[in-house]
């Protein structure tokens, strides 16, 4: 079994990485498939296709950043 890439979680401005990969939601409309990378290369230590950088935001998880096969319009976190 391939030790797969963690997700990023900012505390307060302390990254530190999480021990679960929450699902990213594919149907939001400012997320998309990152067309500068081929998608069809499925890397084996990122099976989910996605490497999420979330962060606590009034006691709610929002997702901040995307990278691999998948990208987040706009700056603005995700909740």
């Amino acid at each position: 079994m391939t030790y797969q890439i963690r997700e990023q979680l900012n505390l307060g401005g302390s990254i530190t990485q999480m021990e679960s990969f929450p699902p990213i939601p594919e149907e939001h409309p400012r997320i998309c498939k990152n067309t500068d990378q081929d998608t069809s290369i499925c890397l084996t230590n990122c099976w989910r296709g996605y490497v999420g950088s979330w962060g606590i935001i009034d006691d709610k998880l929002y997702l901040n950043e995307l990278s691999k096969c998948y990208q987040i319009v706009g700056s603005e976190p995700i909740f």
